[in-house]
């Protein structure tokens, strides 16, 4: 019994979909509200208009890497979480099994 390790897939599917909020939300957000500030400082004029759009540009893009990341941890989730059903429904089948032949022996 120590070595035993409960998890329920739908409590870490449920926990997912609460996470998905932020890439598919909260991210695009952050992108669009960056995008805004740009269009807002574009009548700036010399050095701090360059400088200010440089910097834009590198978070914008680590704000896409960002969401991509984050995506992908979402997809290995999804795939785990499926891994996780596919397991307890082999190991619920072979007990099920087990049992019957157990039964059927008495």
């Amino acid at each position: 019994m120590s070595l035993e390790i409960k998890v329920d897939p739908a409590a870490v599917q449920s926990l997912i979909e609460k996470a998905r909020i932020i890439p598919g939300e909260r991210m695009e957000e952050a992108i669009s509200k960056l995008d805004a500030l740009i269009d807002a400082v574009s009548d700036w004029k010399g050095d701090a208009k360059a400088e200010h759009d440089l910097a834009s540009a590198d978070l914008r893009k680590a704000l896409v890497q960002t969401q991509a990341l984050m995506e992908a941890m979402l997809a290995t989730l999804d795939q785990a979480i499926e891994q996780m059903n596919e397991t307890d429904e082999e190991m619920s089948s072979k007990f099920e099994t087990k049992v019957d032949h157990y039964l059927a022996d008495q």
